[in-house]
């Protein structure tokens, strides 16, 4: 038991060094994409701990399997279970790396399976007899050899094909913390102090105390958690986990509680009704409003006479389903995409019903069909509007459909409305009654 406590200590110090370079290797390399100097003090002083205890079971299973692999080198038997664990891990991550219509033959698939089978038995069966002589004499060359290694694996995680196969990932991610834990293990051999395994064990008890906390402050912080989920391998896959704890709600914060504040707002909306009318695949600099030399949109140019027109609008994203569904979370496509903060969203209609509204809506399935599996909870949940009319169906009907809704709800609440207009999409139509080509149609 002492020796795998031991051992259970010096990988945990060996760990805490890998985080840390994974932490500065991205402080140095990204610095421009820091918000400010806070995130980095942050980095530091809170994800770096944070992640040594998350880290804690991945530290456990490295022991168990060290602890196996020097059985291993004395016992024939365990050399066999050794081999035939990695030979399973080995055919699985074939698996996992070749669902492409490159694979789609089943004999083809089953061939590169069986490859990287046979590659991994022929290596643990070669590591098994050589590696105790190799590291008995050259322990320092071994020990740079599993570190650079360690390194090298990092460097592809971070850079080569990033969010693509995500089983490749996590092997590469697997063996560069593997390889710098065995790269450390090799070169430190003696027993560590009685003030060593203090220091650590109370270190790691104080981290998890503050864990939770830290946890609250880092849902706060989404640049930092895009940041570290894009360029850093270990600390990002951290970040990502322990957003799925990090929990807000808008409802229970006074900062957003309309009647928490007593001055006066230089524009209130309390009180009135709320009518969205999104356009699809409408281009600004083709609305007369914003300077177009032809007439297009009388409509919104009577409605810029008597409201506010905003000179500089931007679009989240050039897709109606990523753009919509930003819109009605009042968040960016990272954050609701990959960062575990997607499903679970609040949306602006059922903020709206908290604060008494009815809400409303009337719009295209085309809505979605853009990477539609990632939008399934928003889909099916219908956006979380109370009534929702989807149908492809032409303008004038849609404004029926509106009016008709208008007119059997009652006027107990006020009113959240919002429509979609789908007509300068694809496929386009020519009305007679509003040309704009002044009889040329290559205009």
């Amino acid at each position: 038991m002492r020796r795998w406590f031991d051992a259970w200590v010096r990988a945990s110090i060996a760990c805490a060094v890998y985080l840390t370079s994974d932490a500065i290797a991205v402080m140095f390399t990204e610095r421009r994409y820091f918000a400010a100097a806070w995130e980095f003090t942050q980095v530091r002083n809170e994800i770096v701990p944070l992640a040594w205890v998350f880290f804690a079971p991945v530290v456990v299973v490295y022991v168990a399997l060290e602890a196996l692999w020097l059985r291993a080198l004395t016992s024939t038997s365990i050399a066999r279970l050794l081999t035939g664990m990695v030979v399973a891990v080995a055919g699985g991550l074939g698996y996992a790396l070749t669902p492409s219509r490159r694979f789609a033959s089943i004999p083809l698939r089953a061939g590169a399976i069986l490859v990287f089978a046979i590659f991994a038995a022929v290596l643990v069966h070669h590591a098994v007899r050589i590696a105790p002589r190799v590291v008995e004499r050259r322990r320092l060359f071994v020990t740079a050899i599993l570190v650079l290694l360690g390194g090298a694996l990092w460097m592809l995680d971070r850079s080569w094909l990033p969010r693509l196969y995500p089983a490749l990932h996590v092997s590469l991610f697997c063996g560069s913390v593997g390889s710098f834990l065995a790269g450390v293990a090799t070169a430190w051999r003696t027993p560590p102090s009685k003030w060593t395994r203090v220091l650590v064990l109370v270190s790691l008890a104080a981290c998890s105390v503050f864990s939770p906390a830290i946890i609250r402050r880092l849902s706060l912080a989404t640049n930092l958690r895009v940041l570290l989920s894009e360029k850093a391998p270990a600390l990002g896959r951290v970040v990502l986990f322990a957003s799925r704890f990090a929990k807000t709600d808008v409802r229970s914060n006074s900062e957003f509680d309309t009647h928490a504040h007593s001055e006066k707002r230089s524009l209130d909306w309390s009180g009135q009704d709320v009518l969205l009318i999104s356009i699809d695949a409408l281009r600004a600099d083709h609305v007369s409003a914003y300077g177009y030399a032809r007439k297009t949109t009388p409509e919104i140019d009577a409605l810029v006479k008597e409201g506010t027109l905003f000179l500089n609008a931007y679009s989240p994203t050039p897709h109606t389903s990523y753009a919509v569904t930003s819109m009605m979370t009042g968040k960016y496509m990272r954050p609701l995409t990959s960062l575990g903060l997607g499903a679970d969203s609040e949306t602006w209609p059922q903020l709206a019903q908290h604060y008494g509204y009815r809400t409303a809506a009337f719009y295209p399935p085309a809505v979605f069909f853009i990477d539609e599996a990632r939008f399934i909870p928003f889909r099916d949940s219908r956006l979380g509007f109370e009534y929702a009319k989807v149908e492809f169906t032409e303008v004038d009907k849609r404004i029926e459909q509106a009016r008709l809704y208008l007119d059997r709800t009652p006027q107990d609440k006020r009113l959240f409305l919002w429509t979609h207009l789908f007509e300068p999409h694809e496929p386009y139509v020519m009305h007679e009654a509003h040309r704009f080509d002044q009889g040329n149609r290559d205009l």
